[in-house]
């Protein structure tokens, strides 16, 4: 439908704000011509007094005029400034767009994580009440006229993770079957070095965890199951030594795969399963008279100290601290003192080294090499648990106790 153009000058109307509504009614069709509204143009801006009157050029050269201006100058600059502003806006939405998102990330990864956190601590409680079905008797307490004392390494016992390849196989039958023959061969060493009590340290990574995506898929049981078997694997364990040794002392330090949170960044130091491991295993055995709960005996959840015969031993994992000069300078000038011994896990690899006079001691690992990682690695080696003999002089010999 077509557009009536309203030719009539409006009061308001400057001269050329009118001419110029005209002209652009003339450009857009809604006017046949400026030819045809001329008289009606005279009479809206001159009045009745003909002699006054132009020509349609007249008008129309002085409307031509004038968009010429506009179309060199105003529409450039206002199209160049409009553009501008839509390109600032645009930014800014990006940036909103993006800034949104990756808060929708963040806050459903936390959800997530405090979701799964919460499902795990529910299950963990629930539990807890079962784990005793093992029913450890009290006994006689051994009568042992020894001049030793042992230090046996419980070390990255990585119960859930399971593999089969060339170079190794692992899983938690298999673990079992080690901590078996390790029980034995630790009681041959007692007979041998005529040792009356065992200082059992169990140095982090008792379960395979949650912590890596590759870990995740070889994992046979989930993480409720492996606090579940390594508790009830590592308490009979120390049962069955009280009835060899006059004594057995038990002390547990964390490691990295127990942090309940697999963000390593976002994980807390003190949240991890090998301290709830290591508090239920002491409470399952508290009531055998001759083991001794010594999980206090730590400076935090990452350190611990054992004295045995008066010489001081120093607990790690061996996640956080570098087993180097400057890593064991770092840890005992935080610490403020200088242990005659260092006792550590982590590396899957026996190895004992020296440093400044400090005395390292590596255990291996119950676990071979033979995963996707140490494969990928090209990492090789034995399972295998480190046991030290000690004196009033300190570790009179060190045994790497093969499990496999």
């Amino acid at each position: 439908m077509a557009t009536i153009t309203d030719t009539r000058k409006i009061s308001t109307e400057t001269e050329e704000q009118y001419l110029w509504r005209i002209g652009q009614s003339v450009d857009s069709g809604e006017l046949e011509s400026w030819d045809s509204i001329n008289d009606i143009v005279n009479h809206e801006l001159l009045g009745d007094d003909e002699t006054l009157y132009r020509t349609e050029s007249a008008w129309r050269k002085k409307y031509q005029a004038a968009k010429k201006f506009y179309n060199n100058c105003f529409s450039k600059m206002e199209s160049i400034e409009y553009q501008q502003k839509l390109d600032v806006m645009n930014r800014e939405l990006q940036r909103n767009t993006i800034k949104f998102r990756d808060q929708r990330r963040a806050w459903s990864k936390q959800n997530y994580e405090n979701t799964r956190f919460d499902e795990v601590m529910d299950i963990i409680e629930d539990i807890i009440p079962t784990i005793g079905n093992a029913n450890f008797q009290i006994h006689d307490i051994p009568k042992v006229d020894g001049t030793t004392d042992l230090l046996c390494c419980l070390a990255d016992l990585h119960i859930g993770q399971t593999f089969k390849s060339f170079w190794g196989e692992y899983n938690s039958d298999i673990a079992k079957q080690e901590l078996d023959k390790y029980l034995n061969d630790v009681i041959k060493i007692a007979k041998i070095h005529n040792s009356s009590k065992i200082h059992v340290c169990s140095i982090g990574d008792q379960i395979s965890g949650l912590i890596h995506q590759t870990i995740q898929i070889s994992n046979k049981e989930n993480v409720i199951e492996q606090v579940k078997l390594a508790i009830e694997y590592i308490s009979s364990f120390c049962y069955e030594l009280t009835k060899y040794f006059e004594d057995v002392y038990f002390y547990n330090i964390d490691g990295n795969h127990s942090r309940l949170n697999p963000n390593k960044d976002n994980a807390i130091k003190d949240e991890r399963l090998d301290d709830l491991i290591g508090w239920t295993v002491c409470n399952l055995l508290k009531h055998i008279y001759n083991f001794h709960n010594m999980t206090h005996r730590k400076f935090d959840s990452t350190i611990g100290e054992a004295n045995i015969r008066n010489k001081n031993y120093l607990l790690i994992h061996g996640d956080v601290d570098t087993i180097s000069k400057t890593g064991i300078g770092n840890l005992v000038t935080m610490l403020g003192f200088c242990p005659e011994y260092i006792v550590c896990g982590h590396k899957h690899t026996p190895a004992m080294n020296e440093f400044n006079g400090i005395q390292v001691y590596q255990s291996g690992s119950f676990a071979p090499s033979g995963d996707d990682y140490t494969i990928s690695k090209r990492l090789s080696g034995m399972a295998s648990q480190t046991v030290l003999v000690c004196d009033e002089q300190g570790v009179q010999c060190c045994y790497n106790v093969k499990l496999q």
